[in-house]
């Protein structure tokens, strides 16, 4: 099948690592995948086996970035770009996916075929566009799931999820190549337990609420250190017993879980929804503390109160007092091994040629 994916840009987050990923596995599998993106993009962060079209304001695609590109890169130029592209090739293609809440939008205005065009929803975006300051967007999102598409979500929390209409599900995937079991068991440092978390400056992931977690901790016991994957502290926050690091790539990422004691995910919203995090310490053998997100559950990991600092305290008490943690890290690899990126890809490859 050709497969078409317009993206408004490569970045480095969970939900552009699965279009990645998903359009690698579909190409090793024998298809014909194509990013779309605005000439404004930088590289894919995440990398991908699928040849990228690059087009520019003037509707002109090439298969390779311009080496200059003079236009500042806007959400709204974005937009433009992906309508004047879509609008010229859209017809070559069995399948359209959409995948973030504003694609949707540049695919519709361009008159694809409603029947060729799936919508692939990773999360319910409006939750993250602030209502105040961006109005335009958050609406945007919204009513993005009232377009005639086909919609394919990647959890069951998500049918009938505020406005979304999917029956479909297909979860994320991930490499267990990379993300695969540490060799040294979590907490044989006697002197020494170093918490890990995803440093991420959006309100709905909970950063502050680890950083409060670990305070208390560190305040209590000396033993306990943090280390914040990527940054994105609030301002003016430091503690001498955290540092920052920043993993170049999906291996650095997956030895920044195995370097660690804990992992914490303290999100705020969507519980029940997939969350990478989650499953990449899973799929690492690093014990986790999170907030509700798949594949995690009481079995396989510490379960906390949603914006509760002192609940992620006695959750990370918790372990540091079990005898064998490795009772529900065992489970919580079993469980990764469900979200093996060709079974995943082949899942939604069924849906496009099922409906056909």
């Amino acid at each position: 099948m050709r497969v078409l994916i317009p993206t408004l840009g490569f970045a480095r987050t969970g939900g552009a690592r699965v279009l990645s990923e998903l359009a690698s596995a579909w190409a090793r599998a024998g298809h014909n995948v194509e990013f779309l993106v605005p000439d404004t993009s930088a590289e894919p962060y995440f990398p991908t086996s699928a040849p990228i079209l690059w087009v520019g304001v003037d509707g002109v695609i090439s298969p390779s970035k311009p080496s200059s590109c003079n236009s500042k890169e806007s959400g709204t130029r974005n937009l433009f770009v992906l309508w004047r592209g879509i609008r010229k090739i859209a017809r070559h293609y069995d399948v359209i996916l959409a995948n973030h809440s504003l694609t949707p939008w540049p695919i519709w205005l361009a008159g694809a075929d409603r029947r060729r065009v799936f919508y692939y929803i990773q999360a319910y975006e409006p939750e993250y566009f602030n209502e105040m300051s961006a109005p335009i967007k958050e609406w945007l999102s919204r009513m993005s799931y009232y377009l005639p598409y086909r919609q394919i979500v990647n959890a069951d929390v998500y049918i009938g999820y505020e406005n979304i209409a999917a029956m479909d599900v297909v979860p994320f995937g991930i490499d267990l190549n990379v993300f695969h079991p540490r060799q040294t068991p979590a907490l044989t440092n006697p002197s020494k337990i170093v918490l890990g978390c995803i440093g991420r400056s959006e309100p709905a992931k909970g950063t502050p609420y680890v950083l409060k977690a670990f305070e208390i901790l560190a305040r209590d016991d000396p033993r306990f250190h943090l280390k914040v994957a990527y940054g994105n502290l609030p301002a003016g926050w430091s503690h001498p017993s955290a540092t920052i690091v920043v993993p170049q790539d999906d291996a650095g990422l997956a030895d920044f879980y195995r370097s660690v004691d804990i992992i914490i995910a303290a999100g705020t919203v969507q519980h029940g929804a997939p969350h990478y995090p989650v499953l990449e310490a899973m799929a690492s053998g690093t014990p986790v503390v999170n907030t509700g997100y798949l594949p995690a559950n009481a079995d396989n990991s510490w379960l906390a109160e949603p914006k509760n600092s002192r609940s992620l305290v006695d959750c990370v008490r918790e372990i540091v007092a079990d005898r064998d943690p490795s009772i529900r890290t065992g489970r919580a690899l079993k469980a990764a091994q469900e979200y093996d990126w060709r079974v995943v890809a082949g899942r939604m490859m069924s849906i496009f040629e099922n409906s056909r």
